[in-house]
Order: C-alpha cells, then structure tokens, then sequence
C-alpha cells in the first residue's frame, strides 16, 4: 500500500463508487475541556497578556515584574525571566520561536534571545508599553506606548518611533505583514505599512477600541491585495470587521460585555476567534461575529485570551491573577455518496469534492450537520436547513445553486438526505421533511435514535434507510409510507455508526463501546468483531477490503483474514485503490 499525506487536499482520493455515508448523534458545537489552572502568586498580581509559543510548547505570562515561561501541556513552570522594574503589560512571541519580546510601566521593551531566551536589547520609550507585536514573517518588532510607536529590526538594530495622538491599547501585524492594526483609547484604529508610513484611519468611536486581531479571508474583488479581514472589538460593546483597504466589510456585531481581548488561531481553524473580557466571560464566535459557543466563566476579568496556532487551545489571563488554559476540538463532519464527498472547514464552510474539483460554500451561522444525495446536498445551521444542487461549471471547480431553504430550529439529533427527502430524528422520534419544509411523516421508536443511513437492503422502487437505536437494536426501515420495518436487527449495547458496503452485501455497526460488528447483507450473521476502533470504511470498489483504526494504528484487511497494519493516527473517510483517506484533527 502507498503511504499518502494530504493537507485539505483529496483530489487524488477519487470517489468511484456508490456508496452514502452520514453520521449522525454527534455534538457539532465546539467542546472545551480545562486543562490546568494555576495562581502565580498569592498577592493576586493580574496577569495582563499570554502568548503561546508557535509551535504550542510554551506559554508566556507576564504576573507583576516577571515573565514566566509555563510548559503548556500541563502547566510546570519552567522558567522565570527578571529585568523589568515595574509591571509587565504585554508579552509576544517571534514568528520561529527563537525571540520573545515584552514591554510595560517600566517604559521598557526587552527583547530575549535563544533557547537561554537572554535579555539581548532593551529600548525605552518616554511613556509605559502597552503592546508588542512581532511581524509574521521576520523578526521585525512593533512596540507601542501611551504617546508613540516604535519599529525595531534584528537586522539594523535600531529603532525608529512615531508619534501618535491617542494611548495605543492593542497591536497586530496582517497576516501577509504588510500592515500594522494599532487601536487606541480615543476609538481610533490607523493601518500602518512596516516602515510606519501612510496611516488609514478605520472609522472613529466614542468609546475605546480596547482589542483587535486578523482573520484569514479571501481577496476582494476591488482591492489589488489579497486581503484578510481586521476584527475590532471597541467598548460600545460591539466588534466590527475591515478589509485591509480600510472598508467595513460586514455589519457590526453587539456583544453582552466589555471585549478585553480578542485572537484568531492560523489558517487550519481560522474560521472562529475566542472574544474575552467583563464578568470572566468569553465567548467563541465564527468569522461573522456570530456566537457559537461559551467558555466556562471566569472569576474575575479576562485580560487576554490567546489560541494555539493549531487552534486547538486556549489561554486565558485574568485579573484575578490566575492562568488558566482550555482544549477546545471540533467534531469533523463529512459525508459522501458517489463520486461526490463534502466536509466542514472551520466552523462556516464546506468545502465540496469531485475527483480533481472543488468548491466552496460559507455560510454566515455555523454548520451543524451535512448529507449528500447523489448531486444534491443538505446543510443545517442553527435555524435554517439549505438545499444545494451541486455541478461543474467550465474553470475545473465545483458549482453550487440553493434550490429550496427552510427554518428549522428544532435542534435535531440526526440528519439524513434520502431521495427527495430530509429525515431528521430528535430522541426516539423519526420526521420525514420534503423540500419545501413540510413535515410528510412522523413516526416513534422504541428508543432514542443514535444515526442514520442510506438502507442496507432497498426493495425495488421504494427508498430505505438504517437507523441504529440506544438500546443496539437496527432498523432498516422504508422510507414509505409511513416507515415501515423493513428488516431488525437486535443487539445489546447502542449503535454509534452504521456503514454499509458499496455493493451492500455486508455492513458494519460500531456500537457505544466502540466494539465493530461486520455483517452478511442478507442472513445478518457477524463475519468478524473487533473492539476499540475509532473509524471504519469498505473499500470503494473491492468490498470484501476493509479498513478501520484502533489503538493508534490503522488496520487494512480482508474479510477473509488477510490483514496490514500501520502506526497512524486519525479516522480514516475513504479507502480508494491504494489510498486510505484520513481525518486528523480537522484535516484530510
């Protein structure tokens, strides 16, 4: 077997067969975990900044005079650096790692250097620092105070400073480097180039613009750049969003609370950011403002939040002088049928998938569930279900027309597209919607409904689905008229995952246990048992090929018994010709 690695990138994966594949019962909100939680001190000093190393090993807090260096795993100081004489407002790391910089009522930056992270330069300015920001792509330091703003380079080892009319409060580099975001008190935000010329002023507020950061975005059609989106959270209690023209881009969103603090993690999830601030509250919110989702609250002040670089955790920095840091993950949502495949991009996007083509829907709320239907895919937000009409059009990538919408703010367990229907379960309930958003059918089962998938065994004419149940029975039931049992298929624990086979002579159940259950099509008999599997999928063409994961390897084998094994992580979506498909951590 070829070993392949691909970065949101299948196109080599071809989908040649027929075959449907949803899951269902999963949360698809983003699930927070604490992971540790310290207080530096006992004289309850406010932590005021974090920042994460790039490569997620080290976190940096700035508590009273010192700099502590925390190992992020699981929260053991490591180092303790001295130099400022008076407290620290701001701390951040250089692009590779190799610098750390940090800044406060001293009126001093420090710079330190190497893994010893030495004290290397140290500039004054004539007021307290408020913020340090270094440049994306080298290690060009943007230092900021009550009356200017400084630009030091490693490679001339000078600093040039200009003045400002307002105290700065916030700083942040575009992703690209190529401009400067500076907030300040009087509600003013400037865009600035590297060598702090041709300032843009971005709109002016009453109150003050205390926080901002950059998303990843796409370019604009009228800007000759590439442009990604500046977010700008002000105490009118609102974030709004610019474009690197200096354009408000969307409407601006109202929050329930002072925003202290906002960050966006790198492209992989750079479709959320973490809003923190008043009442220890912080809220994750999609590329729209749009909430998603709450970190637990804090009890005090959030001064600053920051994520991975990954996006896979959080720091959080309050005023009551504790650290505390947060692993946040995102279920990966896909589905397939036929040549056909789509899955879920951050939070707001799905990226659509056929042989060498792809395409791109966002959305402005966040997407909880899919499912495909030969060329038709349905998309279900927090209160709207949208029907799409999947194509080609002439530039090799994929098109996509909204054929029907509804509002549905039933918060469903499971989502399924069957022929020209919608059937969604909620408990032990099935409902059968028609496009339109009628609801045709209701039917109650005899427990709660797990998933849903295409049928196992479909009688001539008449379409079917496989609903797996809480109490481990299976049910292959017709979709009309009124979603009669078709075959069932009692088991005793519950059913997570249906699979079925291309040809659907077999099909296989994972059940809550995370035990796999492979079965003949017709009799029903188990042909093989396996337990602590992760992930399982037939192969595309060959369906007595089959591949699961369990135990940090990835299992490739026969129905017969003939069987490799590999030590890979992730959850494996497709098996095609010599090419196994994997899900890990978001990616493909």
């Amino acid at each position: 077997f070829a070993t392949l690695s691909y970065r949101g990138n299948c196109q080599r994966m071809l989908p040649s067969f027929r075959q449907q594949t949803i899951f269902g019962g999963i949360n698809m909100n983003i699930k927070t975990e604490e992971l540790w939680r310290i207080l530096p001190n006992q004289k309850n000093e406010a932590v005021y900044s974090v920042s994460f190393k790039p490569d997620g090993a080290c976190l940096a807090a700035c508590i009273d005079r010192n700099v502590l260096l925390y190992d992020s795993n699981n929260g053991e100081l490591l180092r303790k650096l001295r130099g400022h004489t008076a407290t620290i407002y701001t701390v951040s790391w250089s692009a590779d790692g190799s610098q750390l910089a940090s800044g406060g009522a001293d009126n001093t930056t420090i710079i330190w250097n190497g893994d010893a992270l030495k004290g290397i330069l140290k500039f004054t300015h004539d007021t307290s620092v408020q913020a340090v920001a270094f440049h994306p792509t080298s290690n060009i330091l943007a230092s900021c105070s009550n009356m200017d703003f400084g630009i030091w380079s490693s490679t001339t080892r000078k600093v040039t400073k200009y003045k400002v009319e307002s105290k700065i409060l916030a700083a942040a580099w575009s992703r690209n480097g190529d401009h400067l975001a500076l907030s300040h008190e009087s509600g003013q935000v400037g865009l600035w180039d590297v060598h702090g010329n041709g300032m843009t002023v971005l709109g002016k507020s009453d109150a003050p613009m205390w926080c901002l950061t950059w998303i990843p975005d796409n370019a604009t059609a009228d800007c000759n750049i590439a442009t990604d989106t500046l977010v700008v959270g002000s105490w009118k209690k609102n974030i709004s969003f610019w474009d690197e023209c200096g354009r408000n881009t969307k409407r601006s969103q109202n929050i329930d609370q002072l925003p202290c603090s906002l960050s966006c993690s790198g492209e992989t999830h750079g479709s959320f950011i973490i809003v923190s601030g008043s009442g220890g509250r912080s809220s994750i919110r999609n590329r729209d403002g749009n909430k998603i989702a709450d970190l637990p609250k804090q009890d005090s002040w959030i001064w600053q939040s920051c994520l991975s670089l990954l996006g896979d955790r959080v720091a959080i920095g309050m005023d009551s002088g504790s650290i505390a840091m947060y692993s946040l993950s995102c279920p990966f949502i896909w589905c397939s049928d036929g040549y056909w495949m789509a899955w879920r991009k951050g939070t707001t996007d799905i990226i659509v998938n056929h042989g060498d083509r792809f395409g791109r829907i966002r959305f402005h709320g966040d997407v909880r569930r899919i499912s495909m239907s030969g060329k038709v895919l349905a998309v279900k937000l927090p209160d709207k279900v949208f029907i799409y009409e999947l194509g080609m059009d002439d530039n090799t990538r994929i098109s996509s027309k909204c054929i029907h919408s509804f509002a549905m703010t039933r918060a469903d367990d499971c989502f399924h597209l069957s022929s020209k229907e919608l059937v969604v379960s909620k408990d032990d309930r099935l409902l059968l919607f028609s496009f339109e958003g009628n609801m045709l059918v209701e039917c109650t089962l005899k427990s709660r409904v797990n998933c849903i998938s295409a049928g196992v065994i479909t009688k001539k004419g008449m379409a079917s689905i496989t609903v797996g149940l809480e109490n481990g029975d299976v049910l292959n039931l017709l979709v009309r008229p009124t979603f009669p049992v078709d075959f069932e298929l009692q088991r005793t624990h519950g059913v997570s995952e249906i699979i079925q086979s291309p040809n659907q002579a077999v099909f296989a159940v994972i059940d809550d246990e995370r035990t796999l259950y492979v079965y003949h099509g017709s009799t029903r008999k188990i042909i093989l048992s396996e337990k602590d599997v992760a992930g399982f999928v037939f192969h595309t063409s060959v369906s007595h090929f089959i591949c699961y994961s369990r135990r940090g390897s990835l299992i490739i084998q026969t129905l017969d018994g003939y069987s490799a094994s590999f030590q890979l992580q992730g959850k494996p979506v497709m098996f095609n010709g010599s090419g196994v498909l994997l899900a890990i951590n978001n990616t493909l």
